[in-house]
């Protein structure tokens, strides 16, 4: 990537992750902290626990409702 385009590259992903779910977004970097310590089975028993509270989420059911009805998500991190 040119060094002029890094900037602006780097608030797009930014403003991505912003946008994001604050929930997944926190397991997220979490799995990426444990993963420096943690075996691969470990890290796929935390995956499937962190995707099941995930999908228990109201930030789940949220992104389900607005794709469903063509609108931005509004995400409380609950």
């Amino acid at each position: 990537m040119p060094a002029h385009a890094l900037a602006d590259a780097t608030m797009a992903w930014a403003r991505q992750i912003a946008a994001a779910p604050p929930g997944a977004v926190r397991r997220i970097k979490a799995a990426v902290y444990q993963s420096e310590r943690a075996s691969l089975e470990q890290m796929l028993d935390w995956e499937l626990e962190a995707q099941i509270a995930c999908f228990r989420s109201d930030d789940f059911r949220e992104g389900l409702a607005a794709f469903f009805e063509k609108r931005e998500p509004n995400f409380t991190g609950s």
